[in-house]
């Protein structure tokens, strides 16, 4: 039985240290060999030859404006009033009244919304309730359904350079 155990031993050594020999075989000679073509890049930069040289465009503000997030166009979103001219889940009949909407009301802004499970065509963006009660009135002599609804309303603020 001691033999058994100090054979197993033995062999469990002898197994150990074999297994933790590198491999050192150089395969090179069987790996395949490719030639590679290094194609060279040629850049021209064209310099101005004058030496009062000016750009035409001073870009250094807007570019800064918009790395750091800013634009130009800012957008302002504030509660303000549409007026909702027709309510229906008739696709068909909505694009109808759309279209004799803008018709009608040629300097108002008449959009086509879904608010499920309805569609909606409104009309106009204004700040106080009495422009839109008086726009109301005007729309209700051509959509008898026409209301005043609270909206949020999205205005364009253009601050141009002044350079």
């Amino acid at each position: 039985m001691k033999k058994l155990i100090l054979f197993l031993f033995l062999f469990c050594v002898f197994n150990i240290s074999f297994a933790q020999k590198k491999f050192t075989d150089n395969l090179a000679p069987f790996r395949p060999q490719y030639e590679y073509k290094k194609t060279a890049i040629k850049s021209v930069v064209y310099l101005s030859t004058e030496k009062d040289a000016a750009p035409k465009r001073y870009i250094t503000r807007r570019l800064n404006d918009f790395l750091d997030g800013k634009q130009s166009n800012r957008i302002t979103v504030v509660d303000g009033y549409r007026i909702m001219l027709v309510s229906s889940r008739d696709r068909k009949t909505i694009e109808e009244a759309k279209a004799r909407a803008s018709q009608i009301f040629k300097n108002e802004e008449v959009k086509l919304v879904y608010e499920q499970p309805f569609y909606r065509v409104k009309m106009g963006k204004f700040i106080n309730k009495q422009d839109a009660d008086e726009a109301k009135r005007q729309a209700r002599k051509h959509f008898e359904e026409a209301i005043v609804v609270p909206e949020k309303i999205k205005i364009f603020q253009n601050f141009d350079d002044e350079e």
